[in-house]
């Protein structure tokens, strides 16, 4: 009777996959100290297609936002004519921007504009490949390099 109960409890019991992020903190400046005049910053993750961020400042000098993004390949936008934030933006030369990704620092003091592929950079080992990363299972898949939890294993003299 145990071994029953025993197994009904090993099928409720569920996985999830969780995904690394990586801490971003991006810094805005702007030299008249009258705030992004409706430019933002924005990334496009190239592996997902996903984006992050429409992130600007109305007024000052200065601004700082902090946000997550998981690994990945990322494109960075900043300007006006930027996807997904789409916006009638001005005075680009006034505008710079600087990014730190878990502490370090991957651009300081950029000027406006960038968009697309002109400024790409990775994080976390490029774009994740998913799938059982352990050798010792009989499914594994030497091409991962992010486990998905996927794993099997053989247990010899069970049947």
């Amino acid at each position: 009777m145990k071994r029953i109960i025993l197994f009904i409890v090993s099928i409720l019991i569920t996985c999830s996959l969780s995904i690394a992020q990586n801490s971003c903190n991006l810094y805005m400046n702007d030299t008249y100290g009258d705030g992004w005049n409706g430019n933002y910053f924005s990334l496009i993750n190239t592996c997902t297609g996903a984006y992050y961020g429409c992130y600007t400042f109305y007024s000052g000098s200065s601004a700082y936002v902090s946000f997550n993004i998981p690994a990945g390949v990322y494109s960075v936008n900043v300007g006006s004519i930027n996807y997904p934030c789409y916006s009638s933006g001005s005075y680009l030369y006034e505008i710079s921007w600087s990014l730190a990704i878990n502490g370090q620092y991957y651009y300081q003091n950029y000027p406006a504009p960038y968009w697309g592929s002109t400024l790409q950079f990775s994080v976390g080992g490029g774009c994740p490949v998913y799938g059982c990363t352990d050798p010792s299972a009989s499914n594994y898949d030497a091409a991962a390099n992010t486990d998905d939890g996927s794993c099997t294993y053989t247990i010899y003299g069970c049947t």
